[in-house]
Parts: structure tokens; sequence; C-alpha cells
């Protein structure tokens, strides 16, 4: 359990910032027909990401710790690579490693970056909700 790599892709001001968080569980993350044999989801591939963090949301991302801020409050920042948020429908996941934590530029892509990658790597997954729990503090993200 927390074992598995991510991730995370922040949308911000035309560019996806990835961060890479180690030490994470993607829970029951399966695929195409295991998924509805497994759940009954026939829509698509989904499941879980916890995130352990610490009551002040502080997250260990690519080798340095960054603040968690709301998804308003990162819109607001001058630079997408000083914090990390999950915004449902915008942002997005990849198990795994990226190879890169410089910006990406999503113009630079005829369809968008998130259209890009999900066409030509697998496990990219949509950020459909997140939840946040302060008794054992940490993030539930769920991804589809």
């Amino acid at each position: 359990m927390f074992s598995d790599t991510i991730t995370l892709f922040n949308f911000h001001k035309g560019y996806y910032y990835p961060h890479v968080l180690h030490g994470v569980d993607a829970v029951g993350i399966v695929q195409g027909a295991n998924a509805t044999a497994l759940n009954g989801n026939t829509s698509s591939d989904g499941g879980q990401i916890l995130i352990n963090t610490n009551s002040s949301k502080i997250l260990s991302v690519d080798d340095t710790q960054l603040p968690y801020v709301t998804p308003k409050a990162y819109e607001k920042l001058a630079d997408g690579a000083d914090a990390v948020t999950f915004q449902p429908q915008q942002d997005f996941i990849m198990i795994g490693e990226y190879g890169s934590t410089e910006p990406i530029n999503d113009d630079d892509y005829e369809a968008g970056f998130y259209d890009e990658i999900n066409s030509t790597q697998d496990n990219i997954y949509s950020i459909i909700s997140v939840n946040f729990y302060s008794l054992i503090p940490h993030f539930e993200i769920g991804v589809k």
C-alpha cells in the first residue's frame, strides 16, 4: 500500500504543470471489461488515488514540499509550479512518472495536451472527484 507513483498535471494559464508524487496508492484502478465485472461500471476505466498528507495539506511533490490550494486559489497564483490542486474535469493523473517536470504549453498540441497524451499513452485518468479526510489526513481522488 502507498507504493505507487503518479504524475499530477495541473492546468494553469494555458500550461500543464506536471507534479510527480511517490508513495501514493492507486486503489482499484481497473480497465475496460474488468471495471464492468468488478463494479458494474460500463462507461470507462476508473478507480481512486489515495494521497497521504498532513493536517496542513502539505504534499511531497517532485522531491520537495508543496501546499495544496483550492482550485480557485490556484487560478490566482502567478506560477502553477508553486502549489498543487485537484480540479475535476480539468486536471488529470498519469499512473507512473512523466519524463519531465517542465511546464507543457497546451497550445503546442492541435487538440490540446490532454487529448494528445491520452491518445498515445495508457494509464491516463481524468479527475472526477476530490475528498479530503482530516482524521487520518489524506486525499481520495476519484478518477475515470
